[in-house]
Order: structure tokens, then sequence, then C-alpha cells
């Protein structure tokens, strides 16, 4: 079983859903395939938890009892080899679904309205496919990738096979007891460095249909002189990162996994980038921060950017149940504008939340 939920649209499902009893568990694990049995354990106890929190709810007993039997189900088909840094529960009556995590996070049991969606919104941005482009001395390939997980690009386009075929030079006359090779080397090896030029010329040029339109990353693997190779030959405008190494069928995972660290310090340092712009905004009129002003800014429809902590709430009411954080990130969501979810304490100044407005 992958490791991680690729399809970006069931996330979506889980975000959007509106039709309660939802209940949500999220439940911090080790990333160590030995801790297999104490991962197990500690979502085992959560899901007690939570049986007995369905147990207390007001609803009909058949409600509950079609929760308890979902989240029991569920559980039993959790892989707990590849369990990341934390495994999140999601059930309600229209959906059944379990995500691994691949940051860390805070245990969270709740039932409501709507699920708990921070981290998820945090999983959908770890999770938009990216390219990866595995470069040889004569072959290269493309891959689709989310997360870690590969498909191959094949079709008219790639892969990409590299023929090496020489237009070799005349001989040259040197004197009359014959023939030599005057200069035949030299001019052989600018001819392969100028083909080799061109091949991943028209690689790169060939990538932009595949990524630049969908706005896709681009991840570069091959060894230290095939990329050094690539890079003088091509502009490589869409490249975030390289994964060094030999690679072929039998280690793609290594390198998708290495390619996939690349894109997450990739995202860490874009969020971090976005922070300072809007530290540089922060004394005109399009900044706004604390709980209450986002989200009456956010109803208004004038918010573009929401900037948040992944585990800030902030509630009025008395039971601790409705946050208003994830009322704000609703409304945003509905009013087209980006969300960026930031890690603990990265947002102080700002109250832990804040907002670039469009005017």
């Amino acid at each position: 079983m992958n490791r991680l939920l690729t399809d970006t649209k069931q996330l979506d499902r889980l975000i959007q859903e509106s039709t309660g009893p939802c209940l949500s568990l999220e439940v911090p694990t080790q990333n160590d395939p030995v801790q297999s049995k104490h991962n197990n354990l500690v979502v085992r106890t959560i899901v007690k938890e939570a049986t007995t929190l369905i147990d207390n709810m007001v609803a009909p007993d058949n409600v509950k009892k079609d929760l308890k039997f979902k989240l029991i189900s569920i559980y039993e088909t959790i892989d707990f080899k590849y369990s990341w840094h934390g495994i999140g529960i999601y059930i309600s009556p229209a959906i059944v679904m379990y995500v691994h995590f691949p940051f860390h996070v805070t245990k969270r049991i709740n039932l409501g309205q709507r699920f708990i969606i921070r981290n998820v919104l945090k999983l959908k941005q770890y999770m938009e496919p990216y390219k990866v482009l595995l470069l040889t001395s004569n072959k290269i390939r493309l891959f689709t990738v989310a997360g870690d997980v590969l498909e191959e690009v094949n079709d008219s386009h790639f892969p990409m096979t590299y023929d090496e075929e020489y237009e070799y030079s005349k001989l040259v006359m040197g004197n009359s007891y014959g023939y030599t090779m005057k200069g035949f080397e030299k001019d052989r090896a600018a001819m392969q460095q100028s083909r080799i030029n061109t091949f991943f010329n028209e690689a790169d040029e060939m990538l932009k249909n595949y990524a630049d339109d969908v706005n896709q990353n681009v991840v570069l693997a091959g060894t230290e002189e095939v990329l050094a190779n690539y890079e003088r030959s091509s502009g490589g405008a869409l490249v975030v990162g390289e994964v060094t190494g030999s690679y072929n069928d039998y280690n793609l995972k290594i390198m998708a996994e290495k390619a996939w660290q690349c894109i997450r310090e990739y995202k860490y340092a874009r969020t971090k980038e976005a922070i300072t712009l809007l530290d540089e905004q922060r004394g005109g009129n399009l900044v706004v921060s604390g709980a209450d002003d986002v989200l009456n800014v956010a109803k208004e429809g004038r918010g573009q950017v929401l900037y948040v902590e992944k585990d800030y709430q902030y509630t009025k009411d008395p039971l601790g149940v409705y946050d208003l954080v994830d009322e704000a990130i609703l409304t945003i969501l509905e009013k087209n504008g980006d969300i960026v979810i930031t890690e603990n304490d990265e947002l102080i100044g700002y109250g832990r939340i804040a907002m670039k407005l469009r005017y």
C-alpha cells in the first residue's frame, strides 16, 4: 500500500464535507517500520477514546453504530509499517478515509459538523504533483510524481533515446608515406558534445509542455557528470532541486524518496519566503492579523492569502468545539483565496494568523 494518499481530489472531498457527524482523529506516530507495533497500539488507544466519544454523543443509535463500525473497519486496514509522522482517520456518513502525514502532528479527536482540516490542507500542499526528469548519457525518462509515488510518462516524446552516431572527419593527408588521424579525435569529441547538448536542449523544451503549462516543479536525477552537462545545455528554469546518483528500475523508489525530500525542502523555503513578503507588506493597509479581524475580512471577500499556524485554534464556544480559524479557512476557500499553513510559532507576531488582502 502506498504510504500516502496521492489523490488530492479525495482530500478536497474531505475538506468540503459538511454533512455531519464528522469524526476526525489525528495521531502522532513514529516514522520507523520497526515501530509498527507501537504505532498500532497508539492508534488503537485513540480509536477506543473515539468510540467512547461516539457513545456519549446525542444522536440516534443507528448513527452511532454506523460511525463505530466504519471506524473499526478503517482502523483494521491501516498499514502501520509506513506510518510516517502521523495518521489521520476521517469518518462521516459519506466518507471513510485514512491518511499518513509526512510531517509531525499533535493528537486531536473531534466530533462535529465538519472535519478538522488544517493538517489535511497542509498535506494537500505537500501532495501537489511534480515531475522528475531522470537523465543518463543515452536516455531521458520523465515521471509524474505525487509524494514519493512515481508514474512514468510513456508517449511519443518520452522516454527520449540518444543514438550515438558520428560523422567522421576525413582523414588528413600527412606525408608521402600514408595517412594520419590528425584532428580526428578532437573533431569527434566536439561533435559528440554538440549532439549531447542538442539532445538535452530538446528534452528541456519538451519538458515545458509537461510541467510549465500546469505549473509543476521539476527535480533532476542523474550522475554529477550528466547533471552538469544538462545544466550547461539548457535553461532549467523549472528545476527546483537535484538528486545525484545512478538510477534504474531497481532503485527508482530511492530516487523518488530523495526527490520528494527536495520538494519538501523547496516548499518549506517558499513558505518562509511568503512570510518574509508578508512582513514587508505589514506596514500598509493590505495585511490584517488576529482571528476576529481575519474572519471579518474573509467574509467581506477581501482576503487573498490566509496564513495560519497548523495547530492554532481560536474559539468563543464555551465547550471549545467551534473553531473560528477553521471557519476563516473555509470562507477563504469558498471565495477562491489561497491558504498557507505554517509551522507553529512562525506567526507569533501576528497572533498566529494573518491575512493578505486583495484591496
